[in-house]
């Protein structure tokens, strides 16, 4: 099964890193763990060319050490520039203030102790670490503990690029519906080139990755076969691999643009190293699942040395951007990180006191949280490392949540980005078979960055006379496509593209 391509997590304890613009590849932020060995864990989070790798492991005396990886650089395979597969880097381990006090970042210190390697050539990946002379290595797989709900109503494209066997590029313009129960997904797609189809598989988890694979019908059943995709939703559609239903090669995937209006749960919005801006050296992480974030702590103790608290199951209340997650927050000790073989019975978990996160907007946000009686509370930013790119062609929709002017609804358009440190750059070029026939071009300053998210605004000029002012947040790029929202031309709404020029 293709995912295109823990237990804990991470934050910063460096400088913001420069951001050269570089393709953005295959999305490896998740947490990962080794499931024989449940009480330890990596969490990674990916952008760019780069991860923030972090490692929450035991000392020799059993108590919850942490190191960090900050920046584990990987280059693509092969010339399908599909993913990179080896990330390398050195590994640090920090001491600073403890958590209850006040934090002074000048009297952390930060000490190189080896290196990691992470290779995910194969499923598991393997990882593989030093510190202070001790080697270890281990398997990593994606942790699942949350199901994300697939069921929306999208405006896509399927689309399968040109083989070097000559296999012949298609793209499919869908309305697409899916329905899903938690274990099984149906849904149907009316298309711009056939007759309706339908669908129906099975549902399976791969950390933030929701895969579903099985069978689909069209034209009456006179087209029938197996189908596959592995979706990574967003706040507003989602993006990901597709296989099934004309789209005959690995290389086949998906994009779209919700029919109605922007989801803020329940496709991990709120993923990311969050720290507060003016003490670099400890931080949260968090990963969100479903209505759940399970969120790593990593300060220092009392003797000034790293240590570790998780608050593994924070659910939410309320929705939208300010939904609050809160729940318990655990210690755990166990077995030594340098030992011959990890017993995972001998981890202990105590709760400590209790977690509470909430957003204040796309970027910044509230931590409280106690423990053995001791509360803080600390106001948080989301920490951007590297670029994510969005360059490159696509082939996508604006979609109107409004009463957009005529022929701007949902038409089809070709979407060419330059996304440059020295400005951005969009020209959107209709479809034949679109009513909206004007093409535009959109210009601004260079894009701003929040994490793994993107913004922009400026103005357009459309080539029928037709000019103003747009903007474009929540710009989530992967390999596959991008999504974001969309002002602009009388538009409201979303925009979405299935990335076209490269395999």
């Amino acid at each position: 099964m293709r995912l295109r391509s823990l237990f804990l997590a991470a934050t910063l304890l460096v400088a913001s890193l420069s951001a050269p613009a570089t393709p953005q590849l295959l999305d490896e932020t998740d947490m990962w763990f080794n499931f024989g060995e449940s009480g330890w864990g990596l969490n990674l989070i990916h952008q760019g060319d780069t991860m923030f790798g972090s490692l929450f492991v035991y000392g020799p005396d059993g108590q919850p050490r942490w190191y960090t990886a900050s920046a584990l650089v990987g280059g693509h395979d092969n010339v399908l520039h599909d993913q990179p597969r080896v990330y390398s880097g050195t590994l640090y381990e920090s001491s600073g203030p403890p958590f209850s006090g006040p934090f002074d970042p000048n009297t952390v210190t930060r000490r190189d102790v080896g290196t990691m390697t992470l290779d995910l050539t194969s499923n598991p990946a393997t990882l593989t670490y030093s510190v202070d002379g001790v080697q270890v290595t281990k398997t990593l797989q994606r942790f699942s503990f949350r199901s994300t709900n697939l069921t929306s109503i999208s405006y896509a494209f399927l689309y399968q690029p040109p083989g070097s066997d000559g296999t012949p590029a298609l793209a499919r313009d869908v309305h697409l519906f899916l329905t899903d129960d938690g274990t099984t997904v149906t849904g149907s797609s009316e298309s711009d080139s056939e007759a309706g189809c339908t669908y129906s598989g099975t549902h399976s988890l791969a950390g933030q990755y929701q895969a579903v694979s099985g069978t689909y019908s069209c034209a009456g059943g006179t087209r029938t076969g197996s189908w596959f995709m592995s979706l990574d939703p967003t706040p507003h559609g989602l993006v990901g691999s597709f296989q099934g239903n004309g789209v005959g090669t690995f290389w086949g995937r998906v994009a779209g643009s919700y029919g109605g209006d922007t989801r803020f749960d329940d496709n991990g919005w709120r993923n990311g190293m969050w720290f507060p801006a003016n003490e670099s050296g400890w931080g949260l992480n968090v990963i969100e699942q479903g209505d759940t974030i399970f969120a790593s702590l990593f300060v220092y103790d009392a003797q000034r040395r790293s240590h570790w608290y998780t608050g593994s199951a924070l659910t939410r209340s309320g929705s939208g951007v300010n939904a609050t997650f809160s729940g318990p927050l655990y210690e755990s000790t166990g077995p030594y990180f340098g030992a011959a073989t990890f017993d995972p019975a001998m981890v202990t978990r105590r709760q400590v006191g209790t977690m509470s996160f909430q957003l204040q907007n796309a970027g910044q946000a509230v931590v409280s949280y106690s423990v053995d009686g001791a509360s803080v509370m600390k106001n948080l930013v989301r920490f951007f490392f590297r670029k994510n790119d969005l360059s490159g062609g696509y082939l996508g929709h604006m979609v109107a949540t409004n009463n957009a002017p005529a022929g701007l609804s949902h038409d089809a358009i070709n979407i060419d980005i330059v996304d440059g440190d020295g400005g951005f750059a969009m020209t959107t070029t209709p479809a034949p078979t679109a009513s909206d026939s004007a093409v535009c071009h959109f210009a601004g300053p260079s894009a701003q960055q929040a994490g793994e998210y993107r913004s922009v605004g400026g103005t357009y000029t459309c080539e029928d006379g037709e000019s103003g002012t747009f903007a474009m947040d929540n710009l989530f790029v992967s390999f596959d496509g991008f999504t974001g929202s969309f002002t602009g031309r009388g538009v409201v709404g979303h925009i979405e593209g299935v990335r076209r020029d490269r395999n």
